[in-house]
C-alpha cells in the first residue's frame, strides 16, 4: 500500500504519463479498491484494512496511525475464498471474516468463516463451523456484538441443525482460547440478533410463517424484559407494506433502540425506549428521500448521525461537535463533496475520514480533535492516480406520462457540453436500490471509454418514498422499464447521444432492465450487455419452490400474464440488437441457469450473441481478473454493434 504522498512517484515507476496515456483501462477500472475495510484500533494508535491480491484474494495489514508506520500483512486469504474485512475486539486483536461458495444440492451457498488473529499475526485461532450456513443460505457465527463483556470476547451467533431444523442462538466467544458459553438458547425460526454495544443481546428478529411452513416478508423482534424472562414482542416490520419498525442500532447505554418508520410515506429515524414501552421519539426525518442508514461514532452503539441521498449524498451529524469537524475538514478539502466519518477511537478523539468525489475514487485521513492535525492516511485506488475522470451531474427528464425522473448523467474527461457522443443507459440493481452521486467505477470506465452514461432513478428504485416504490420493479416493470426506456429517448431527443450509438448496460435487476427495454423499445438501442441478468420470470420464481422463501418471492415478483410478457426470454423475437451476457457460474442471488435460458431463447430467435461465463463466481464478480475481462470485453462487444 502507499499513502497518497507516494503514488505519484509509483505511478511513475510503472511507466505512466501525468494524463496516464496508453494505460490498460480496463485493468485499472476492473481492479478492486486498494485498501477497504479500513479499521482503527480503540486506543486509536492502530489501523487495520484488507488489501487486494490477484484475483479475489485479500491480504490483511496493521499499520500505527504514526507518520511513516510501515504496515505489516498479517493474514492472506486465497480463491476460492476472500477476506471481507477484519475488525478490531481490542487494542490488540482482531476479528475476520472471510467468504466462499459451496454447492448444496448442485446449488451456490455462500458460507462464511471467523478467524482472529493478535495484532502482530499471533495466536492465529479458527473460530466455528460453516456447515450449518452452507446447508441453509445463511452467515455464520454473524457478530452480535464486539463486546463480549470482557477482554478478548464476542458475542457471536451460534447455529444449530437438528432433524433437519436449523435454529440460532448465541454463544459468548472467547476469541484468544476459542471457548464459548451460551448467553442465548437457540430459536427455530431466529434470523440474527441485534447486540448493545454492552456485551448483552437485546433483540431477537424471528422470522414471520405462513401456514405450510412458508416465511412471510419481513420479521417479529423480541426482547426479554430481565435476564432469563421469557420473550417478548417489541415491534414488527413489513418491507413490503413498510409498516411497523425496523430497528437498526441498539444503544444500552443510552437504554433506546434506533431504527426505521414510515413518515408521510418516506422512511424517518425514530427511537424507542428498549424497556418494551409503545412510545418512538422522532429523531430524524426528511420531506423528500426516506433516510437510509444511521452512523454511529467510537466503539459504542450511540448514534450521531443519519445518511440520506437527494441530488447528492448526505450524512446529517446529530452532534454539533460533529458538525463543526466536518465543516472545519470540508474547508480543508474543498475539492471532495463527499466528506464522511468511517470510524473513530474509543473516545472518539481520533477519526478515520473518507473523502471523496465523482471523479475522484477518495482518500482516507486520520482526524485528531485534539491536536486539530488531518493526516493523509491511503488512496482508496491506487490505480487511478493521475487518470482524468468525468464529472457526473444530476439531471431530471419526463416520463411519458409527465412524471420527473431523477437520474445521473456521467460524461467523458473534459466534455462540458455534450453533443452526439455515443452513449449507455445504464439502469440501476435491486430494484429496491438506487443509484447516488459519487465515483462510480462501472460508469468511469464507460466515460473514460468516450461515452456518456445515463444512470436514471426510475420509478421502482428505493429512497424516495412509497408512492415512488410502487409495487417494485418487477410487478411495476411496466413502468420502471418504460421510465429507463424514456431516459433513453431523453438522452437522443437532446442531442447528448447520437441514435446510432447508443447502448443499454445493466447488472442484476439492471440486466433485466436492459434486456426488458430493449424488448419494449428494440428500435432505440443497438447493444444490449446484461451482467447477472433475470431473464425468465416464472422460471426464476419457480426455482425458489423448495425454499421457505417461494411465497414470499412470488408475491415480489407477481403472476400471470405480466410474468411472461414481463421475461425478456420469452420475448426474445422482438429484440433487434446483439446481446452480450456475462455471469458468474456460482451466482447464489440469479442462478446461472437465467443466463443459459436467454442463451438458448437468442439461438431461437437467430439473434447474435456473446455468453461470457466465469466459474467459481458469484453474483457480484468480485474478482479483479473477471472484471477487467467483463470491461474489457462490453466495451468491445458495443463498438462492434455500433461499427455495423
Amino acid at each position: 500500500m502507499r499513502t497518497l504522498l507516494t503514488t505519484g512517484l509509483l505511478a511513475a515507476c510503472l511507466g505512466f504519463g501525468d494524463a496516464r496515456a496508453g494505460i490498460n483501462a480496463a485493468a485499472v477500472f476492473g481492479a478492486r479498491p486498494s485498501i477497504s475495510a479500513l479499521a482503527i484500533s480503540p486506543d486509536g494508535r492502530s489501523l487495520a484494512y484488507v488489501a487486494p491480491d490477484p484475483g479475489r484474494g485479500g491480504v490483511l495489514y496493521v499499520a500505527g496511525t504514526e507518520a511513516g508506520s510501515q504496515p505489516l500483512a498479517l493474514l492472506r486469504a486465497q480463491p476460492p475464498e476472500s477476506l471481507d474485512r477484519c475488525e478490531w475486539i481490542d487494542d490488540g486483536r482482531l476479528l475476520c471474516q472471510l467468504t466462499g461458495l459451496d454447492k448444496v444440492d448442485g446449488e451456490p451457498r455462500p458460507y462464511h468463516r471467523r478467524l482472529a488473529l493478535d495484532a502482530d499475526g499471533g495466536n492465529l485461532r479458527k473460530l466455528g463451523s460453516g456447515a450449518a450456513g452452507v446447508v441453509f443460505g445463511i452467515d455464520i457465527g454473524d457478530i452480535v456484538d464486539l463486546h463480549g463483556g470482557a477482554p478478548g470476547t464476542v458475542l457471536v451467533e451460534s447455529p444449530v441443525v437438528t432433524d433437519g431444523q436449523f435454529a440460532l442462538g448465541v454463544n459468548r466467544l472467547d476469541t484468544r482460547t476459542g471457548e464459548s458459553m451460551t448467553v442465548e438458547p437457540e430459536h427455530i425460526r431466529g434470523e440474527f440478533y441485534l447486540g448493545d454495544g454492552l456485551g448483552h443481546v437485546a433483540l431477537l428478529a424471528v422470522r414471520r410463517m405462513r401456514t405450510g411452513g412458508y416465511d412471510r416478508a419481513g420479521e417479529q423482534y423480541l426482547f426479554r424484559r430481565a435476564p432469563g424472562a421469557k420473550l417478548e414482542l417489541f415491534c414488527e416490520w413489513d418491507p413490503e407494506t413498510r409498516t411497523g419498525f425496523l430497528p437498526l442500532v441498539v444503544d444500552g447505554k443510552h437504554g433506546r433502540v434506533y431504527g426505521l418508520q414510515s413518515l408521510h410515506g418516506r422512511l424517518a429515524v425514530y427511537a424507542r425506549p428498549l424497556d418494551g414501552r409503545d412510545e418512538a421519539e422522532l429523531v430524524y426525518a426528511d420531506d423528500a428521500v426516506d433516510v437510509g442508514n444511521l452512523v454511529t461514532l467510537g466503539s459504542t452503539n450511540e448514534v450521531v448521525g443519519v445518511t440520506m441521498a437527494r441530488d447528492y449524498p448526505e450524512t446529517v451529524y446529530l452532534d454539533a461537535g460533529l458538525r463543526g469537524v466536518i465543516a472545519a475538514i470540508g474547508r480543508a478539502l474543498p475539492a471532495y463533496r463527499d466528506i464522511r466519518v468511517t470510524g473513530a477511537s474509543a473516545d472518539a478523539n481520533r477519526l478515520l475520514i473518507f473523502a471523496g468525489s465523482d471523479d475522484d475514487p477518495g482518500v482516507y485521513f486520520l482526524f485528531d480533535r485534539r491536536m486539530h492535525q488531518l493526516q493523509t492516511l491511503y488512496v482508496a485506488r491506487a490505480g487511478l492516480e493521475g487518470v482524468k475522470l468525468g464529472r457526473m451531474s444530476p439531471v431530471r427528464y419526463q416520463a411519458a406520462d409527465g412524471t420527473t425522473i431523477p437520474a445521473y448523467l456521467t460524461l467523458p474527461p473534459g466534455v462540458s457540453e455534450p453533443k452526439g457522443l455515443p452513449a449507455i443507459v445504464m439502469p440501476h440493481g435491486g430494484p429496491a436500490a438506487r443509484d447516488e452521486w459519487g465515483f462510480d467505477w462501472l460508469a468511469q470506465f464507460y466515460a473514460h471509454q468516450g461515452y456518456a452514461v445515463l444512470q436514471p432513478n426510475f420509478r421502482g428504485s428505493a429512497g424516495f418514498g412509497e408512492a415512488w416504490h410502487l409495487k417494485n420493479g418487477f410487478r411495476s416493470w411496466r413502468t420502471s422499464i418504460g421510465d429507463v426506456v424514456d431516459g433513453a429517448r431523453w438522452m437522443t431527443d437532446t442531442g447528448v447521444a447520437d441514435r446510432s450509438r447508443l447502448a443499454i448496460v445493466g447488472w442484476s435487476y439492471g440486466g433485466y432492465a436492459a434486456l426488458q427495454a430493449a424488448v419494449v423499445a428494440p428500435e432505440l438501442f443497438r447493444a444490449v450487455v446484461a451482467i447477472a441478468p433475470v431473464t425468465d420470470l416464472p422460471k426464476f420464481k419457480a426455482s425458489f419452490r423448495d425454499r421457505t422463501e417461494f411465497i414470499m418471492l412470488g408475491a415480489m415478483l407477481g403472476s400471470g400474464d405480466d410474468l411472461k410478457d414481463g421475461s425478456p426470454a420469452r420475448q426474445a423475437k422482438r429484440l433487434r440488437a446483439p446481446v452480450l451476457l456475462v455471469h458468474g457460474r456460482a451466482d447464489g442471488n440469479v442462478p446461472f441457469e437465467q443466463t443459459e435460458i436467454m442463451d438458448r431463447a437468442l439461438k431461437a430467435a437467430g439473434l447474435a450473441h456473446e455468453v461470457v461465463a466465469f466459474d467459481g463466481l458469484g453474483h457480484s464478480l468480485d474478482d479483479t481478473e473477471a472484471r477487467a475481462t467483463l470491461l474489457e470485453r462490453s466495451d468491445a462487444f458495443v463498438r462492434r454493434a455500433f461499427e455495423h
